[in-house]
């Protein structure tokens, strides 16, 4: 019977030899997401285990994702063995690529950053005959850019019974800038939008209400048309109160109308 000890043994034998076979790559970016400021430059840090020995034939390769989901990744540099570097085009003068084959590390280094630089980063190991586990990592890079002056514009007529879209965008920026819209009166005192007002991330859309835009004009009329016909017969009630024999020129008559002369004796 085997004692506790034996069995020890047995187990600590057994990790020894079978966990060598089972070994594979391992690559990994210690930091999930990197920020730098525009115009500032930043270095990817991407570690790589090997399954065993690595040979005459090695390559890793930095790319970044691309704007469209659908599109293919895009190479920004590439180490191969015998320390041969090779830059991506369009990021010749600002990129370079350092690997440390003692301490399985590669370094990327980004200068002249730019806001089209944030996006997400991938390091990917190849090595003949070890390529079973994990063999590429990715990273994120934020770059930090002021947003610029904003363009503002009004579509539409800006007029009753219309529509109109309130645009307000920065060309630059990131994180991309968002608008929020505020309405306030000429002493800068904040009031709420109008009715059938939408906003989105930078377009405010203003709807004018026909129904009650409709309703205060005839309204309006409405008013109006009594006060005219109130004040024509109030006019009509003090001209033939008049004294007798006047003679007077009736005003609401048509144009070439008539004198009238009254006469109470007859």
């Amino acid at each position: 019977m085997m004692t506790k000890r034996q069995l020890g043994w047995q187990k600590l034998f057994l990790i020894l030899t079978v966990l060598p076979c089972c070994r594979s790559l391992l690559v990994t970016i210690p930091q999930n997401i990197y920020e730098a400021d525009g115009g500032g430059d930043v270095t990817l840090i991407c570690v790589f285990i090997p399954a065993g020995p690595i040979g005459n034939t090695f390559m890793l390769e930095w790319e970044a994702y691309p704007d469209n989901p659908g599109d293919t990744m895009k190479s920004v540099a590439t180490f191969y063995i015998n320390n041969v570097v090779d830059i991506a085009r369009d990021y010749e003068g600002r990129a370079s690529l350092e690997v440390d084959m003692n301490k399985k590390e590669s370094a990327l280094h980004l200068t002249k950053l730019t806001g089209k630089d944030s996006r997400r980063y991938q390091c990917r190991v190849k090595i003949p005959n070890d390529d079973v586990g994990i063999t590429a990592a990715t990273t994120s890079l934020l770059v930090l850019v002021a947003p610029s002056v904003p363009v503002c514009r009004i579509n539409g007529k800006a007029e009753y019974w219309q529509n109109i879209d309130l645009t307000c965008k920065s060309e630059e920026g990131s994180p991309t800038p968002e608008a929020r819209w505020e309405r306030k009166r000429l002493d800068n005192i904040a009031i709420p939008f109008p009715p059938k007002t939408t906003e989105m991330a930078s377009t405010m859309t203003i709807g004018i209400i026909v129904a009650v835009v409709g309703v205060v004009i005839a309204g309006v009329v409405v008013v109006g048309a009594i006060i005219f016909f109130c004040c024509r017969k109030r006019s009509k009630k003090k001209n033939a109160e008049r004294a007798p024999g006047q003679v007077f020129y009736d005003r609401d008559a048509p144009e070439g109308g008539r004198w009238d002369y009254v006469d109470d004796q007859h």
